[in-house]
This record gives structure tokens, C-alpha cells and sequence, in this order.
């Protein structure tokens, strides 16, 4: 992956990695993103290491370097996700809450509702007792605490939801079973 005389640059990877993580995980300790290789940066990797269930051994073999890379990239993914979200300060949202963000979440919902049993579903831009409702099934069906809010956590769990969901439908769709193409 790195030459040997591309040490440096490889440890800097690896802690800007660490850091990126630590951002969401505020027990991991932090390494300076320096380049070198000393006791922080060994005790963030042992910590990761722990996290994870691999050997704590301190070392940044393969397997700790995927873990941290793929780790690193859900956290960035996430936050980018965050980014995207309309008005994210207005969250959390609940009954009697209105605006573009709430008709986005209804929408979800409402598109929701194809594969789960939502009786009510939701429409508009208001946050109303249809809202609530639904937003309490699909809490229940992701295990979560069930207080018909919505948080930002939440809302873009719903969104991976739906799309998976919707792929996972799309791929059952164009399945040809047993059928020979011409």
C-alpha cells in the first residue's frame, strides 16, 4: 500500500483516521496528526482495536487498517448526510412543527408506508397525530425509544431505510426466476 519511504505519510493517514473517529467516540484518545508513530497514537489504535474485538496489540496491521478506513468513512458519510438536511438545527421535530423539513419527513413516511403497516400516513408539511403515529411504528420496527420525535439520528435512519427498501424491492423485481433470456 505505501512505500517504505512514505512511513510519515502512512501514519498521518492512520491518525487522521483516529481523530476523524474519536469525533463521535469521546472515551477514544486523541493522537496528534504528526506524522509519527509514538505512545498516543499506539493508545488510540489499542482503543479502536478494543472496540472492534480485534487484538489490542497497539499495531496497525491490515485488518485494524480496514476497520479504521471503513470506520473513518461511515462516520465522514454521516456527517456529510447531516450536511445535507434541511434546517438539521430545527431537529429534534414533533407535533406542531411545520415547514419544508417536516414535508420531507412526511414524505418519507408516506413512501414508508408501502412496505410497513402505516395506517395514517402522514402528508404535508405539518407535523401532526398522523406524524406522530407513524413515526412511532417505524421506531418500533428499528428499536428505538418510542416518543413519536424525530432526531436527526432518526430521520436519516428512515431515509437508509426507504432506500433500502426500495432496492431491496427493485432487485426482487427484476429477477427473471427460471426464466431463460432470448
Amino acid at each position: 500500500m505505501y512505500f517504505i519511504d512514505d512511513k510519515k505519510s502512512a501514519v498521518k493517514e492512520v491518525q487522521r483516521y483516529l481523530n476523524g473517529i474519536s469525533i463521535q467516540d469521546e472515551d477514544m484518545p486523541r493522537a496528534a496528526i504528526d506524522g509519527f508513530y509514538g505512545k498516543e497514537t499506539e493508545e488510540s489504535v489499542r482503543y479502536f482495536q478494543g472496540q472492534l474485538r480485534y487484538e489490542e496489540n497497539g499495531t496497525v496491521d491490515a485488518e485494524t487498517f480496514a476497520g479504521l478506513l471503513l470506520e473513518y468513512r461511515r462516520i465522514s458519510q454521516k456527517n456529510e448526510q447531516i450536511k445535507n438536511v434541511i434546517n438539521a438545527d430545527t431537529y429534534p421535530l414533533a407535533i406542531g412543527d411545520s415547514g419544508d423539513h417536516v414535508a420531507k419527513l412526511n414524505a418519507t413516511l408516506s413512501a414508508l408506508s408501502s412496505f410497513y403497516d402505516i395506517p395514517n400516513t402522514p402528508c404535508g408539511d405539518f407535523f401532526g397525530k398522523s406524524s406522530e403515529e407513524a413515526v412511532k411504528i417505524m421506531q418500533r420496527v428499528l428499536g428505538e425509544d418510542i416518543n413519536g420525535t424525530v432526531s436527526i439520528e432518526l430521520y436519516l435512519r428512515l431515509i437508509d431505510e426507504l432506500l433500502i427498501r426500495e432496492n431491496f424491492a427493485n432487485a426482487y423485481k427484476n429477477q427473471s426466476f427460471g426464466q431463460k433470456s432470448i
